[in-house]
C-alpha cells in the first residue's frame, strides 16, 4: 500500500482571589507544559478505529492568539480535541506512518480557546485545580496559536516528527511539537478533493445513517478501475467492481458523526481524485 495524501473541557473562567502566597506569575512567552491537559483528557485508544478514524471535519472558527494579538483559526476536531486545520493533517499523516511500524500515536492536547487557558492560568496561580500545573496568561500560551500540540511520546516520533513539518519548540517537553510546515499539507477535511472522477451514491454529505452503511460512488469516467474508503488514516474497505457502484459495507465500532473519504484510482493504483464527506453513525 503506498504512502497516500490525506490517507494518512474545556471549563469556563472561574473567579479567583489572588493570595500574596500564589506563586509568581510566568513571563508572557513561558511555554506551555503536558501537565496542562485538562482533567479527565486520556491518550489512551481502545482500538485501531478509535486510534485512526476519530476525525470531525465540521470546521469551527475560533479566536487565536499569539503574544497576545488576537487572529481568526479555523479548527477541525481530531479525537474530540481542536486543532488548526493544517496541524491537524500533518497530525493525521504522521500518525498514518507511525501506526504502519506499529507505533501508537496519540493526540493529547491541541488548541485551547481564551476561556480554557484563563481556567488553566487561575489553577496555577491558585493550585485550587488541575494539580497547580504551570500555566502560560490567557493570550500567551503556545496552545492558542493552532499549532502547537501535544502527543504521546515514543523515540519514532522524536526521530520523525520533523518529517511532517512539526518542530521540539519546548526544551525538556518531548511531547510538545509545533507545526512548522508550508500551509495544509492535504487530508481528509481538505474539502471535496482534486477533482474527483466520481459522485457519491451513498451515503449523502451530512445525513444520519444506521450502523452498517453501505459505501457506494458512481464513476464518471471509466479510468476509475479501484475505490478506497477511509475514515480518517483507518480504512474501511476497497472495491474493483463498478458494476456495483464500488460498494463497500462497513460496520462501525465507534458511533457518532465521521468524516469519510473515497479515493479513485486506476488498475495500476494511480490516484485520480477523492472526495471528502461528514456522515452521522447511530446505533
Amino acid at each position: 500500500m503506498t504512502f497516500k495524501l490525506a490517507r494518512s473541557a474545556g471549563a469556563g473562567c472561574i473567579a479567583v482571589a489572588f493570595s500574596a502566597c500564589a506563586p509568581a506569575a510566568p513571563s508572557p512567552d513561558a511555554a506551555t507544559v503536558y501537565e496542562e491537559a485538562f482533567p479527565g483528557e486520556d491518550p489512551s485508544q481502545t482500538s485501531d478505529e478509535a486510534l485512526l478514524s476519530n476525525v470531525d471535519c465540521t470546521p469551527i472558527q475560533e479566536t487565536a492568539y499569539s503574544q497576545g494579538k488576537p487572529y481568526p483559526i479555523t479548527v477541525i476536531r481530531i479525537a474530540g480535541k481542536k486543532v488548526g486545520l493544517n496541524a491537524g493533517h500533518a497530525f493525521l499523516k504522521m500518525q498514518k506512518a507511525a501506526h504502519q511500524v506499529g507505533v501508537s500515536l496519540s493526540l493529547v492536547s491541541g488548541f485551547r480557546t481564551y476561556a480554557e487557558q484563563e481556567y488553566l492560568y487561575n489553577c496555577y496561580l491558585t493550585g485550587a485545580c488541575n494539580g497547580g500545573a504551570l500555566a502560560a496568561p490567557p493570550g500567551y500560551s503556545n496552545h492558542q496559536n493552532g499549532i502547537a500540540l501535544d502527543v504521546s511520546v515514543s523515540s519514532w516520533m522524536l526521530a520523525h516528527a520533523w518529517e511532517f513539518g512539526f518542530q521540539h519548540t519546548v526544551p525538556g517537553e518531548d511531547w510538545h511539537i509545533e507545526y512548522t510546515g508550508a500551509g495544509d499539507p492535504g487530508g481528509p477535511c481538505t474539502g471535496a478533493g482534486a477533482s474527483p472522477v466520481f459522485d457519491w451514491v451513498s451515503p449523502k454529505n451530512g445525513g444520519w445513517y444506521k450502523n452498517g452503511i453501505w459505501f457506494k460512488v458512481e464513476p464518471t469516467s471509466s479510468s476509475v478501475q479501484i475505490v478506497e474508503y477511509y475514515a480518517g488514516n483507518y480504512k474501511l474497505g476497497e472495491s474493483s467492481n463498478p458494476a456495483q457502484s464500488f460498494a463497500v459495507r462497513y460496520t462501525f465500532n465507534q458511533l457518532g458523526w465521521r468524516s469519510i473519504t473515497a479515493y479513485a484510482m486506476d488498475a495500476n493504483r494511480k490516484d485520480l481524485g477523492y472526495s471528502t464527506i461528514t456522515i452521522k453513525v447511530e446505533p
